[in-house]
């Protein structure tokens, strides 16, 4: 999927000095250029304005927390997100502050190439009726509260039971999630391209129960069994609701996903060893290992 650079919606991470020269330095940068571009303090309670639907591409400024917030207001919107990384780790937000102004001469020379991501929609349920819902575009996780005790669910998929559970919690994350959480409770890496998610548990009682993968199609189900335990559903470790004893939690993909551009010279690959979470110990980069 390829898009000419016309108009450029630059959304900065709340109350941070630095995000808000560099955006004001952009729109000088973009301006000289005869690109559009307007400026926005990232606000999780409202939707993206009118710009922002018709632009050509979002550019987030921040790091990974801010790139998930402005995400979840892009789902569906067909409007690429770039991330500009302000933060540590910066798997999202692949450019950095430094090297935009190398980055985006490209852009706005050779255009923009997109890649699809799946999100995920999941919906809490409470004596047959929906009490809370919301989209994720990293994961939806079910953990404990501050009691160090164990939660029991029950877990089914398309209407099939699986089995029980007991741990501190449960990871649901897309592809775009699986270098996030719940890789560090165990997960799998998921490449972004699959159309799939994956099931991860946190810390189960007698190992009993392994990560697995679904198929993007498949409708995951957890329902939180009578007990004492005090239970929280969290979406992309930003918004959390408190469940009870009975609740019904169904996990889908979501109808629409949202689209992220593609930074030359960066690929999946090279962006799991730059961030360790693939050894490259003899530095081969991208050669192959010849054979022997």
């Amino acid at each position: 999927m390829h898009r000419e650079l016309k108009r450029v919606f630059i959304v900065t991470k709340q109350a941070h000095a630095g995000a808000a020269a560099l955006a004001a330095d952009m729109q000088a940068w973009f301006a000289a250029r005869g690109i559009e571009a307007a400026t926005e303090e990232n606000d999780t309670a409202s939707a993206l304005p009118d710009f922002a639907r018709s632009a050509s591409c979002i550019m987030v400024l921040g790091g990974d927390g801010t790139m998930l917030s402005v995400s979840r207001r892009a789902v569906g919107l067909d409007v690429p997100l770039l991330g500009v990384n302000l933060g540590k780790v910066g798997f999202l937000a692949e450019v950095s502050a430094a090297g935009w102004q190398q980055a985006f001469t490209r852009l706005a020379e050779n255009g923009l190439t997109c890649s699809e991501r799946l999100a995920l929609h999941f919906a809490v349920s409470r004596e047959g009726r929906c009490v809370f819902e919301g989209t994720a575009v990293n994961d939806v996780v079910l953990h404990r509260g501050v009691l160090a005790r164990v939660i029991n669910l029950g877990l089914g998929v398309d209407g099939e039971w699986l089995g029980d559970l007991r741990a501190d919690g449960l990871i649901v994350s897309t592809p775009t999630g699986a270098t996030g959480y719940a890789v560090s409770a165990g997960g799998p890496l998921v490449h972004p391209d699959m159309s799939v998610y994956a099931i991860t548990p946190i810390c189960p009682f007698l190992n009993n129960f392994h990560p697995m993968v679904l198929a993007g199609s498949m409708r995951f189900e957890i329902r939180i069994l009578e007990g004492p335990q005090e239970v929280y559903v969290t979406q992309d470790g930003q918004e959390c609701f408190a469940l009870q004893a009975g609740d019904l939690v169904t996990v889908t993909q979501a109808s629409r996903g949202l689209l992220f551009v593609a930074v030359e010279g960066s690929t999946y690959f090279t962006r799991l060893r730059a961030k360790g979470f693939v050894r490259d110990p003899r530095g081969r980069g991208r050669a192959v290992p010849a054979s022997s």
